[in-house]
């Protein structure tokens, strides 16, 4: 009896680690992409800065630079202002996701669009890694982005996982 109780139990584990996983990536979907996509949407800086993890670290291949959560955030100070009458769209798509119980590290292919469904609609592409972190809720710990010389598209967007495809 103990014997099939153990073989019980390892034939189910997987189902539950894998339902456990999945709603671990809806908590990371909803604690830090849609927050990031809806504060694109909004241009709300509080809202950006509240998913980046206070010691937070952007590298950015393209300019070569790599700041810190203060000054990563003050660049968006500048730019989304009232001045600014653009609409701004963000989108990911994913190459992979790994998590533990309080880490995760994410590879994929974000679109930004700017002045979405217009005739004006222009899209730009890069690929980005980030690594996140849970204490409560989960923040951005680092991220990297790299359009890799421009050779970032729209088939390589498409061709990674949707957001919820986990």
């Amino acid at each position: 009896m103990q014997r099939l109780s153990v073989i019980i139990i390892w034939l189910l584990l997987p189902f539950y680690l894998v339902a456990q996983n999945h709603s671990d990536f809806k908590g990371i979907n909803t604690e830090v992409w849609e927050k990031f996509s809806q504060a694109y949407k909004t241009k709300d800086v509080a809202l950006y800065s509240s998913i980046h993890h206070e010691d937070f670290i952007r590298i950015n291949a393209n300019s070569k630079s790599i700041k810190d959560k203060t000054s990563y955030i003050q660049d968006y100070k500048k730019n989304w202002n009232s001045k600014d009458n653009r609409k701004l769209k963000i989108e990911f798509r994913f190459l992979e996701r790994i998590l533990s119980s309080n880490k995760a590290s994410e590879r994929g292919i974000y679109k930004l669009s700017i002045n979405p469904d217009t005739v004006e609609e222009r899209s730009f592409y890069g690929k980005f890694h980030v690594i996140l972190i849970k204490n409560g809720t989960w923040k951005l710990l680092v991220d990297y982005d790299s359009d890799e010389n421009g050779t970032i598209g729209e088939k390589d967007y498409l061709t990674a996982n949707d957001i919820n495809a986990y």
